[in-house]
């Protein structure tokens, strides 16, 4: 079957499902032209993770041993071919064509539909879809669980994540049990009650203080860009109002020159500021997992460190917490044990001087004990 017989096909068959359409031009078409080239499909099958996604396509199409000659003859004037210039070679193909086609011969007797048309699909991709280790799924109804205090307004986006790790469980290492529930231990405290995949620099002068070594060495800045009243956490110590620029003079005076970052007066704290589930953080981090990225999805030709609010996307919240897990071998202490001791050694790996071991423990001993992850 040709690349453009086979965008109609998936087009016809696939009306009715336009999210498993969209799916596979995302993966195929990565130019986005709305049109899948051989090429396309070639470069989409050298990745594991989309060769098998395309691998379990069930497709409704006409039998290519079904032999029809009004269709091979449609193609006489584009070879050259006519009855007073004939084609030999073209002649002897087609009658070849002819030969080896069977389906008119047997279809009757054995039960096939003599129209031609039956299901085509990859016998191991079938088979690996069915198979045990490709059976767990998470569900909507388990991050309802986990995110038990969030509106129904964040369920688009919960979608959106449980979609892009259902494509990728072994390719993300969260193929057990115990693995999902330490991963979504740290993933909630990181995204809160309304699953953000933003870093908030809303703080008191006190917690400014306490979680940045800027502010703890200048306090009088804490006062100037942290709230004094919970009340009010738009209004300083000084009764001025907090704006976005405040924020940003946060990022910039508080991982200026650290992670990989310039200095403050480049800007890089905010541009690189938290984004994603993990909420990646600092140049040299955006830069490696850029790398990452780009070995699992050379096709995909956007840069991180150049247009970092891409994590803002939820595939790429997804990718950049992975890359994260995976890289730290974070999955490694997860199989340690359902302990707090390995809750401990994963949050000191994430964020070491946090304050929020005990908020960690708590998620993962709730997720853990309530079973939220396991099908």
């Amino acid at each position: 079957m040709n690349i453009a017989s086979l965008q109609d096909v998936l087009a016809a068959s696939l009306r009715g499902e336009p999210a498993a359409l969209s799916r596979l031009f995302d993966i195929i078409d990565r130019n986005r032209d709305g049109k899948m080239t051989a090429e396309e499909l070639q470069a989409a099958i050298t990745l594991p993770a989309h060769a098998q996604s395309i691998s379990q396509l069930i497709i409704y199409k006409e039998s290519e041993w079904y032999h029809q000659p009004q269709k091979w003859d449609a193609l006489d004037e584009l070879l050259g071919h006519s009855g007073s210039t004939p084609h030999l070679n073209w002649l002897a193909e087609k009658q070849r064509i002819k030969q080896i086609s069977w389906w008119s011969e047997v279809a009757e007797k054995v039960g096939l539909p003599v129209y031609g048309k039956v299901f085509h699909f990859h016998p191991v991709g079938l088979v690996g879809h069915f198979s045990s280790q490709k059976a767990y799924c998470f569900t909507l109804g388990m991050m309802k669980k986990i995110y038990s205090k969030s509106s129904s307004s964040m369920f688009p986006r919960m979608q959106k994540i449980i979609n892009e790790l259902n494509e990728h469980i072994e390719l993300y290492k969260l193929d057990t049990d115990l693995r999902r529930a330490h991963f979504w231990a740290q993933v909630t405290h990181e995204t809160g009650v309304n699953i953000s995949i933003e870093e908030s620099f809303i703080y008191s002068k006190q917690g400014l203080i306490g979680t940045f070594g800027y502010f703890g060495r200048h306090p009088d800045k804490a006062t100037v860009f942290g709230y004094a009243d919970s009340a009010r956490k738009t209004i300083n110590a000084a009764g001025e109002k907090i704006t976005s620029i405040d924020h940003e003079e946060i990022a910039n005076r508080a991982y200026g020159g650290l992670l990989g970052n310039g200095d403050y007066f480049t800007g890089d704290g905010w541009k690189y500021r938290g984004r994603g589930l993990k909420q990646l953080t600092g140049r040299s981090n955006y830069n490696k997992f850029n790398k990452w990225h780009k070995k699992h999805w050379p096709n995909d030709p956007i840069d991180f460190v150049e247009n970092p609010n891409s994590l803002l996307e939820a595939k790429y919240a997804v990718r950049s917490a992975a890359y994260f897990w995976i890289d730290n071998h974070l999955y490694n202490i997860a199989d340690s044990g359902a302990t707090s001791n390995a809750v401990d050694r994963m949050t000191e790996i994430i964020n070491k001087h946090t304050h929020s071991y005990p908020e960690r423990r708590e998620n993962f001993e709730k997720i853990w004990r309530e079973k939220w992850l396991i099908q």
